[in-house]
């Protein structure tokens, strides 16, 4: 229980953020005495249809960072890694007689592929969107084996979340889309349907196909309305010290998003901070080369608690994506994949 002259510090991530700020218009003063919101989620904006085009356009950034910061990575996809993706979704197509063809090798339609690479995209597994595509296109003995390396490890992986979430209560999936659905679906008059979703995924070079599953279930779901709710889309109007953390690679609470959040909390200890190659969750996935284990996103919040103001030193040793493959880290987690260092 909070006692009289206790500090309370709040700290939101991604779906949290958005109902931190939910809290604050109902208690915008008075009770905290800081927040951080890590990948604003925010009130007028965050509709999770979004995501497929945002998770595109990342994916695509990510091909291209991928060939201007390595040259491994740009003597495989080519100057345009994104036709070089598109090559080989067309691989998938039924009528394609290329052989070897490792999409129809290992049943991979267009989708499989396009839903796992951007996945990909949102974790430390980045680094290894160009490589499948390399391995994919490339085909060789050598390729089919740590494609199936991949795969198995992938179902493995899905079986154990499978097994923990039947043990435990992780979260409550019919709550999780009851909210989803009344007030997170989409601002578009009147919403989109399913096959509208699957006819903008089907433009989409990366999508995550998350827009048509939720349209699949918003016409049949029993929804609340939450216009009934006075605070629903608002912003609140408070003083109390914030910090916002937005990563620029960050697919599923888009930087604009956060950016755009930030134009709301505009008074003194409210501050907006750009972190470079953060995907989504700053405050766990935002390496630096200073010799603290600490990530650049936990420094800045840590910092911002204990006086005021974030220190923003961390940003000029953030770490780039190690799209060659180089580091320790990078290799240990590629062994784990593919059975082996050597990727590319």
């Amino acid at each position: 229980t909070r006692q009289a002259g206790d500090q309370v510090f709040m700290t939101g991530f991604s779906y949290g953020t958005y109902w931190i700020q939910r809290y604050l218009r109902i208690a915008p003063e008075g009770f905290t005495t800081a927040v951080v919101l890590d990948g604003v989620c925010p009130p007028d904006l965050c509709r999770l249809t979004e995501q497929d085009k945002s998770q595109d356009a990342i994916g695509k950034e990510i091909l291209k960072l991928c060939v201007e910061k390595s040259e491994v990575c740009k003597n495989a996809l080519g100057k345009n890694p994104v036709e070089t993706l598109e090559s080989l979704l067309n691989l998938t197509d039924s009528d394609n007689l290329q052989t070897p063809n490792c999409p129809k090798m290992f049943g991979l339609s267009r989708e499989h592929i396009q839903s796992w690479l951007s996945t990909y995209t949102q974790t430390d597994n980045r680094v290894f969107v160009a490589p499948i595509i390399n391995m994919m296109l490339r085909c060789s003995a050598t390729d089919i084996t740590k494609i199936s390396h991949i795969l198995n490890t992938m179902t493995l992986d899905s079986s154990h979340a499978s097994s923990v979430q039947d043990k435990e209560l992780v979260w409550n999936i019919l709550l999780g889309y009851n909210i989803i659905l009344s007030e997170m679906y989409s601002n578009v008059v009147p919403p989109p349907t399913e096959q509208q979703f699957l006819e903008i995924d089907a433009n989409l070079t990366l999508p995550l196909y998350f827009a048509p599953k939720l349209g699949s279930g918003y016409f049949l779901w029993n929804k609340y309305n939450p216009n009934q709710f006075p605070n629903y889309g608002k912003y609140p109007n408070t003083k109390i010290p914030m910090l916002l953390l937005q990563g620029t690679l960050d697919g599923q609470t888009q930087f604009d998003w956060g950016f755009h959040a930030s134009g709301h909390y505009k008074h003194p200890q409210q501050y907006f901070v750009e972190v470079p190659f953060s995907p989504h969750g700053i405050i766990i996935d935002s390496p630096t080369t200073l010799s603290s284990s600490e990530s650049c996103g936990l420094m800045l919040t840590t910092s911002f608690y204990k006086t005021g103001t974030p220190d923003r030193s961390c940003l000029d040793f953030i770490v780039a994506p190690d799209f060659s493959v180089k580091s320790e880290k990078t290799q240990e987690a590629a062994e784990k994949l593919f059975g082996t260092k050597e990727i590319w």
